[in-house]
């Protein structure tokens, strides 16, 4: 996977800055059509903000523009500035097209072992001009479970450990410890495992999204621990999860990543009396081929990979305003959503059909828009979905229930009440 992987960043590498391709970026002319058309296609006036959607672009943008005020006039500063906000943003886009718009289960995951200042550090290659795994997690997340896991126990054990070990680490659905753009909490509303395994001087893995019930993520630690040779997992609150991971040494028991997966499959098929789905109605079967994938999965076709080549071309040509770029990005977005979406809608056993929703029709942006609305929850009422930066970026949603009466999960034990603390924890659990 990492040759596959390197292969793919020394392409990046070669266009980005020698300007090689030789093809016609139509960004910009999308960009003139949405800019005079906005209202012939459906759109607002404000078409460049993706009001409602689950790609924050204004936060995208101001951290470039925070970073550039930082770098002051100094040209060597805001070249490297650039670069890492673009690499990031690709790296959103990929993700925004795997979990939101196609809604894949499996996430690639891809390390590097460096040096850093004399001593050995995991790198992130794909995270704004490889940055160490300490500097790409929030101390946010989960009131810095995250964080604290990943550097203080995932790291020096891989770092130590022989080829093929592996660390898993659960990280269920519940409040994630950020807010959105409006101040408001954000909590994740599916559940994502990380299985990272050593393999030289490389880190490879996945993040497996599904929808296990929290009894399951218990299940599914405790018979990993033991597995390994640890303890029992004591969870209390909600960040026992996360810090309750397991740590498969290869000397002790070697394994492949896909053993993980089988426990995973056989928790919740026990558990369930038989299910073959890893989330909602979709099959483990389907993430089993994506991880033999691999990272291939960020590429997801042919014509995505142009539709972000030609935002990376334009961002690099020259100087932009800030609306320049703003706009420049929500149209890439837009692009790549009418596409990814309208072949999903015309693929689907559920099919529209032509006459309801088919090509034509769908062709206006206007549609595109409402359709990530939909997604989002926003037109459907039931909640926002945006994407947040976590080892992987990942999304959360802000709930919004139709009527205070209606009966909520406790993030701890599952069981539906009426009555739920500010942190989502029924009264019995709060009082352990």
């Amino acid at each position: 996977m990492g040759a596959a992987l390197q292969e793919r960043r020394n392409y990046n590498s070669e266009y980005l800055y020698t300007q090689e391709a030789k093809r016609v970026n139509r960004l910009p002319s999308e960009m003139a059509h949405l800019r005079y058309n906005w209202e012939r296609e459906g759109l607002a006036r404000n078409w460049f903000d993706l009001p409602n959607t689950g790609f924050m672009i204004n936060t995208q943008l101001n951290f470039l523009s925070q970073d550039l005020q930082e770098a002051g006039q100094d040209i060597g500063k805001r070249e490297k500035v650039n670069k890492s906000w673009l690499e990031k943003t690709e790296t959103d886009l990929r993700s925004f097209i795997l979990e939101y718009l196609a809604g894949r289960l499996v996430f690639p995951i891809y390390y590097t072992i460096e040096n850093v200042n004399g001593s050995f550090r995991i790198i992130n290659t794909l995270h704004g001009q490889g940055k160490k795994l300490e500097d790409t997690i929030s101390k946010k997340e989960r009131n810095g479970a995250v964080w604290d896991t990943f550097v203080n126990h995932v790291e020096p054990f891989l770092l130590k450990a022989r080829d093929g070990s592996i660390a898993v680490v659960d990280s269920p659905s519940g409040p994630s410890g950020f807010f959105d753009e409006a101040g408001n909490p954000i909590d994740y509303p599916d559940s994502q495992t990380y299985i990272l395994q050593k393999r030289g001087s490389e880190i490879v893995g996945f993040a497996i999204k599904t929808d296990f019930t929290f009894s399951e993520h218990k299940e599914l630690l405790a018979r990993l621990r033991r597995y390994a040779g640890q303890s029992e997992p004591q969870i209390d609150k909600l960040e026992d999860y996360i810090t309750n991971l397991a740590l498969f040494d290869s000397a002790n028991m070697p394994l492949k990543i896909e053993d993980i997966l089988n426990v995973m499959q056989d928790v919740r098929l026990k558990s369930t009396g038989g299910s073959l789905c890893a989330f909602e109605n979709k099959l483990w079967r389907e993430v089993y081929v994506d991880i033999r994938r691999g990272d291939d999965l960020w590429r997801y076709d042919s014509l995505t990979d142009e539709y972000i080549d030609d935002f990376k071309d334009y961002f690099l040509g020259s100087t932009k305003t800030y609306q320049d770029v703003k706009e420049a990005l929500a149209a890439t977005i837009l692009r790549i959503s009418r596409f990814v979406r309208g072949k999903l809608k015309q693929n689907s056993a559920l099919s529209f059909g032509i006459r309801d929703y088919g090509l034509e029709r769908y062709s206006l942006y206007g549609a595109v828009l409402k359709d990530l609305q939909n997604i989002a929850g926003c037109a459907g009422g039931g909640s926002k979905r945006s994407l947040f930066d976590s080892l992987v970026p990942r999304f959360g949603e802000i709930s919004k229930l139709s009527s205070d009466s209606e009966e909520k999960s406790c993030v701890l034990c599952g069981e539906k009440n009426e009555e739920l603390g500010p942190c989502g924890v029924c009264l019995p659990c709060e009082g352990k």
